[in-house]
């Protein structure tokens, strides 16, 4: 079996490992592997090739959008990225223009369901 692993940074490949894995621990690896793809892609690092990384957002917009998902307000997303309210309130506009959404609840809920946050 041949497993291929891609590090991506700020949307763009860093990185790619390939393993070749036989024998009777190959599932022993898959699940390791599916581990911690589990935890880089809940830190915003990794994404595994699926559909779920598929996404138009920037990395910055990502950012965001985990942050308001966390119950930030747009001035206090602003405050931790160093950017303006009204900066970050452009940024919002962007992100729900681009999923075709009404509000920015419906990018947290879409982008959530989808796994991009």
């Amino acid at each position: 079996m041949d497993v291929t692993l891609k590090l991506e940074i700020g949307g763009r490949s860093a990185r790619q490992w390939k393993f070749t894995v036989a024998g009777p621990r190959e599932d022993e690896f898959v699940f390791m592997i599916d581990g911690v793809v589990g935890i880089l892609r809940g830190l915003g690092y990794f994404s595994a090739h699926n559909s779920r990384s598929n996404t138009k957002l920037t990395e910055r917009q990502l950012q965001i959008l985990r942050l308001v998902k966390d119950g930030l307000s747009y001035e206090e997303v602003g405050k931790a990225l160093g950017l303006t309210r009204q900066t970050i309130k452009n940024h919002a506009v962007a992100i729900r223009r681009k999923l075709k959404v009404k509000n920015t609840a419906g990018a947290v809920a879409l982008a959530l369901r989808e796994g991009w946050i």
